[in-house]
């Protein structure tokens, strides 16, 4: 039974007698509070009497009555509206608490319910056909069929046979015969899964029992706070609530249409406050009376209040994440600066948020977030879960790494020794180097096995023998393994959380976890999950107890700066609810957050579960306008962010923020949208200063490609081999050319070395080269074969060596008859060179294949690259210099330097043609090498005594240069120097 009692501005009327179950409608702006507190009052008065009593003086002990807030954060709220109705006289509160505290419901089976649920479902022929074997997919859908089924009994009210028959009736209704048929097994699941969840001990029976139990031990009358609006459920528990007690119980909804009376600019932008949107004037037409209003309501002084609220919020529209950010922490810096006590940030876009509470963190305030986030998102779960991943993935090189350098693993507990735990004999970053170190050197990418042999050999060789960092390292992969091999047997749900609660301390994780507050909100949710599922018998795979921890943390929120006083709060909308702001800023009013796109789940379409009386997305989403109306109404400050683009893409502003904006335009009521503020300071213009530091020493080895940086750009030569400032070797999990280089050089280098004394002094016959093209099939399979174990993708690089292998042998045996005879390979050569002045300085390099020959000695380096840009790379001898470097550490020097470039055939019907190439060294090849070797000794003895060294590269250098932005190199001359200051525009939220 609905009405609504109390008068145009939603107080109630005490001459209202009180009714059993009447539901009753509160504007929810400034009004709700005093008229709950009045409902409290006259409650109490009631005290279960047939007939309302006069009005007298209000009582003093009102603890009889009971309260249901939606939020704890609401009670506060509620006393100091019940203290100011009370006009300074002392009494004893009423009860106030949430649903849950008060029914006393207790939520541990919910974990179990899902593992039921996803039994169930993983057995179902429709969802294996819908959902495959996705293990993340079937455990979200288990979770939606739970809340399908409290939805479910919950709407039944008790009735449960009943509302089955509705539900089946609302299906054949709202599809087709055909498009039924193929839902039918649908239906069945959802209806299967409902009557599974008809458990007294669980989900919405055992809440409806915890009701029940109260009505049947009530003391006093009930009082509901539903600003939403009530369900049918709520409405049939308070009306069993008078039967069994006796007791007036009362539901308060918000009324919206009120709410829209009372705030015409509300109203105009969204009719359906008080209605359906259906049958509603044009926007234009609403606008205009609107005007109307407000030029009525500015000759009647009384009115005023009503003129003000009709002001629009701010819409900063940005075009940048950097730029919403910053405009959102100006803005609340800005409204603490004007005495602002409490301040709402609404986190409707999560990224936004924590950009702007952290440009606020580093202003020096302290934002309080309610929000939360999702365990699932933290670096602390992470951890735990990123040791599932890399048992999973067998100890692959990526997950071992940010496993190892995660701050949550390897800290050793007190009781190392009876945990069983490793405790490092080193420290902890070092034995993560020299794991790292071992892994790329052998260029390890997985394997359990194989990590362990490339830690041991690193281990094992000298200078590393004896070494603590070492032998710890090994040590730590011992353990990891050992308690590995536990995760690797299919078991039961009760028993992976078992091994989970061991782990923790086997791998050094609790002590970290417990001294961080996130980490100890994941030691509390796996602690939970042990003891509500420990005689659970589920029989899951490792990646299914994976997906189900995700999917568990993923339900779990950790609540930062709880405890903290702060005037900065960061929420959610819903957390605003009949809350009193100062001010409000909503981050993030794009169309995508706003409304935010929570389904309702996909078990059941939207027109079944409008008739079965079951909430719907168009539902949610009328729920956030009115969340959005209300803060306009209440708020006496209020403004938005609106990120315009998203990199290229548009991101359309809110469609109910827009409306707003449009109609306030219209009506003459100001410019909505607008720029955001910035912040202005002055500043000296400067022209960047060219980059020419002067080194003054030289390095004591000079490698080919060293000296071709110095000829490249003397700052990069600078940098990287004087300062040293060069990247860390890393493994790449996808394939590039430098892998196909080096599986090239080594195959090549097994094939010469083996096939030397064979054919030496021999030209090659056709049967001869047929065992040869043999030979090297096998001996590139041979070089990719442990490769291939832990790269997959190389199989493509494979086969393209293969087909080098006739026009190879081709030019191999030309070659040979021209006089050349392959002499030595991967050869490491050096060469001392005095400079003047200086220390020696040691040349030294890696020859690819050096041949002797009629002629006497002949460099070659193996190139897969085109040959003609090897070509265009030679045409100025000083500029490429590697063949020419070459030739200075070769003693008797050589006669002869090219490169051999080796590409694929470019017709399939010519395998031979184009695919080994010779580019010759510019000659005359002795002379120009030494040109070279006195313009390195000029070179090395100019640097050593102090010449600068500019930063002059090409921007074909430039663009692949690990110091571009280093040596500002493009920069300095960017913008002419400027005399005087300058006026310059930027963000500076602090």
């Amino acid at each position: 039974m609905h009405s609504t009692d109390g008068d145009a501005h939603g107080a109630p009327q005490p001459a209202q007698p009180l009714q059993a179950g009447v539901v009753t409608r509160i504007a929810r702006d400034a009004r709700w509070w005093p008229a709950i507190a009045d409902w409290v009052i006259r409650l109490a008065l009631r005290q279960g009497r047939s007939a309302d009593p006069p009005p007298d003086a209000p009582p003093t002990d009102l603890r009889r009555v009971q309260v249901i807030v939606p939020h704890l954060l609401h009670a506060p709220l509620f006393r100091a509206a019940l203290h100011e109705a009370m006009n300074g006289r002392a009494c004893i509160a009423p009860r106030v608490q949430t649903l849950e505290s008060w029914a006393g419901n207790d939520t541990a089976h919910a974990p179990l319910q899902r593992a039921e649920f996803f039994e169930a479902l993983r057995t179902n022929r429709w969802v294996r056909e819908r959902f495959g074997a996705h293990a993340g997919a079937l455990w979200s859908l288990a979770r939606d069929a739970a809340a399908l089924g409290d939805e479910l009994t919950l709407a039944a009210c008790g009735a449960a046979e009943a509302y089955a028959g509705r539900w089946r009736a609302a299906v054949q209704r709202h599809f087709s015969q055909r498009a039924a048929a193929a839902g039918e097994p649908q239906a069945q699941l959802v209806l299967a899964l409902w009557r599974a969840s008809l458990d007294p001990d669980r989900g919405a029976l055992r809440l409806s029992a915890c009701l029940t139990r109260r009505a049947a031990v009530a003391d006093g009358p009930l009082l509901w706070l539903v600003p939403q609006g009530a369900a049918a459920w709520q409405i049939a528990y308070c009306q069993a609530y008078v039967a069994r007690s006796g007791y007036p119980a009362m539901i308060i909804e918000g009324d919206d249409a009120a709410l829209a009376q009372a705030h015409p600019l509300l109203a105009a932008a969204w009719p359906e406050m008080s209605g359906t949107l259906e049958g509603a004037p044009p926007i234009a037409q609403r606008a205009e009376q609107l005007a109307v209003q407000l030029r009525a309501a500015q000759l009647c002084a009384a009115e005023t209040a009503a003129s003000e609220r009709a002001v629009p919020p701010r819409i900063w529209r940005c075009n940048s994440l950097e730029e919403e950010a910053a405009a959102a922490a100006g803005w609340t810096l800005d409204r603490l600066a004007e005495g602002c006590h409490v301040i709402a940030l609404v986190a409707l876009d999560r990224l936004a948020a924590r950009r702007v509470r952290a440009l606020l963190d580093r202003g020096g305030v302290t934002v309080v977030d309610e929000a939360g986030w999702k365990l699932s998102t933290t670096s602390a779960a992470a951890a735990v879960m990123r040791w599932v991943d890399l048992v999973i993935a067998d100890f692959a090189h990526d997950d071992l790494l940010d496993w190892l350098q995660s701050p949550f693993t390897l800290l050793p507990p007190a009781d190392a020794e009876r945990a069983g735990a490793m405790a490092p004999a080193a420290d902890k970053a070092a034995i993560v180097a020299c794991i790292r170190a071992a892994l790329v050197e052998e260029e390890v990418h997985g394997g359990a096995l194989a990590v362990r042999a490339a830690v041991a050999r690193r281990a094992a060789r000298p200078p590393a023998n004896g070494d603590p960092v070492a032998a710890g390292a090994l040590l730590l992969i011992d353990t990891l393994l050992t308690c590995a091999r536990a995760w690797q047997q299919p078991g039961s749900l009760g028993r992976y959380l078992g091994l989970l609660d061991a782990s923790l301390d086997q791998l050094g994780m609790r002590a970290p976890l417990a001294a961080d507050p996130v980490g100890m909100a994941v030691l509390e949710a796996a602690t939970q999950l042990r003891e509500q599922l420990a005689g659970a018998v589920l029989h899951l795979d490792l990646p299914e107890f994976r997906a189900f921890l995700a999917e568990h943390f993923e339900q779990v929120g950790t609540v930062t700066g709880a405890g903290l006083m702060s005037p900065v709060v960061m929420t959610t909308l819903a957390g605003t609810r009949l809350r009193r702001f100062d001010a409000v800023l909503l981050i993030g009013t794009d169309a995508e957050h706003l409304p935010g796109r929570r389904s309702a789940g996909g078990l059941l379409a939207a027109a079944v579960r409008h008739e079965l009386g079951l909430p719907t997305d168009a539902q949610r989403e009328r729920e956030q306008l009115l969340d959005v109306a209300s803060l306009l109404a209440r708020t006496p400050l209020l403004a938005a962010t609106w990120r315009q683009r998203d990199g290229d893409t548009p991101r359309p502003l809110s469609p109910m923020l827009g409306r707003l904006a449009l109609v306030a335009e219209l009506a003459g009521c100001g410019q909505a949208l607008r720029a955001p503020p910035m912040q202005t300071r002055s500043v000296a213009a400067a022209q960047s200063p060219a980059r020419a530091p002067a080194a003054g020493r030289i390095p004591h080895r000079l490698s080919a490609t060293a000296y071709q940086n110095l000829v490249d750009c003397p700052y990069r030569f600078f940098g990287l081999h004087l300062l040293g400032l060069k990247e860390g070797t890393r493994l790449l999990p996808v394939p590039d050319k430098r892998d196909l280089g080096k599986a090239l050089h080594r195959a090549l280098y097994e094939f010469h070395r083996d096939q030397a004394g064979a054919l030496r002094g021999a030209s090659v016959h056709a049967e001869t080269a047929t065992d040869e093209a043999a030979v090297l099939r096998s001996t590139i399979d041979a070089v990719f074969a442990p490769l291939l174990r832990q790269q997959p993708a190389l199989i493509a690089y494979r086969q393209r060596l293969r087909l080098l292998v006739p026009g190879f042998l081709q030019w191999l045996n030309d070659d040979r008859n021209a006089g050349w005879r392959w002499s030595d390979g991967e050869a490491q050569l050096e060469r001392p060179m005095h400079i003047a002045g200086h220390a020696p300085v040691t040349l030294f390099g890696r020859v690819d294949r050096i041949d002797a020959g009629p002629a006497g000695v002949r460099i070659l380096d193996y190139k897969a690259r085109d040959a003609g840009a090897l070509r265009r790379a030679q045409k100025e001898p000083g500029e490429a210099i590697q063949l020419l470097f070459y030739g200075l550490l070769l003693d008797p020097p050589a006669a002869e330097a090219a490169y051999l470039s080796l590409q694929p055939p470019r017709d399939p019907g010519d395998p031979v043609a184009g695919v080994a190439t010779l580019v010759a060294a510019p000659a005359p090849f002795a002379e120009n090498v030494a040109q070279l070797g006195e313009r390195i000794s000029q070179d090395l003895q100019r640097i050593g005594n102090g010449a600068p060294l500019p930063a002059s590269g090409a921007e074909s250098v430039c663009r692949l240069c690990e110091l571009r932005s280093l040596c500002r190199h493009g920069f300095a001359a960017a913008l002419p120097p400027q005399p005087g200051p300058a006026s310059v525009a930027a963000v500076d939220p602090s």
